[in-house]
């Protein structure tokens, strides 16, 4: 089961280098494979998904390998918590690009607050499989395993709906 979460995160990550290439070349400039926009929002919660998808693979490596508790919460749980802060700082860099506000029936609004709801699910589900011991209790387990998918899901519809903004 491990080995299929690491398998998934690799697309998942090239994603969000898209998505960071996408913020990279907004403006009418060269188009660049890398820069730094620190100004831009949307740049910079592209940058932070980015590298919160990369503790990611990290994580979900690293929970191929069998491991005590302790490297568990040192090489699993820890990148897996670094990446979720970094999804919650990449939304709410999102949240400022759209003023923190809720505009029913405009879809990039939408994107943004269902990015949100994934950011916040992830974040449950490495609260949710900190390991205090051994085994990891199931009901965690099952609210850790859960929220994953709920994040996964949601971040999947929200590149969805930003994909109905691309020009026909």
């Amino acid at each position: 089961m491990n080995s299929i979460y690491f398998i998934g995160s690799v697309p998942f990550t090239f994603a969000a280098f898209f998505q960071l290439l996408n913020a990279t070349n907004q403006e009418q400039q060269e188009w660049k494979i890398f820069a730094y926009r620190p100004k831009n929002s949307g740049y910079i919660a592209g940058l932070t998904q980015w590298l919160g998808t990369i503790l990611f693979n990290i994580n979900t490596f690293d929970a191929t390998r069998k491991l005590d508790w302790m490297e568990q919460d040192l090489l699993v749980w820890t990148p897996n918590m670094m990446g979720s802060i970094l999804f919650l700082i990449s939304a709410f860099y999102l949240l400022k690009e759209i003023s923190f506000k809720w505009i029913w029936g405009d879809r990039e609004n939408l994107s943004v607050w269902i990015n949100m709801l994934g950011c916040v699910a992830f974040m449950i589900s490495a609260i949710a499989s900190i390991y205090l011991s051994d085994p990891l209790p199931t009901a965690f387990v099952q609210l850790a395993l859960v929220n994953t998918g709920v994040g996964a899901i949601c971040f999947f519809v929200s590149a969805f709906i930003g994909l109905t903004r691309l020009p026909k």
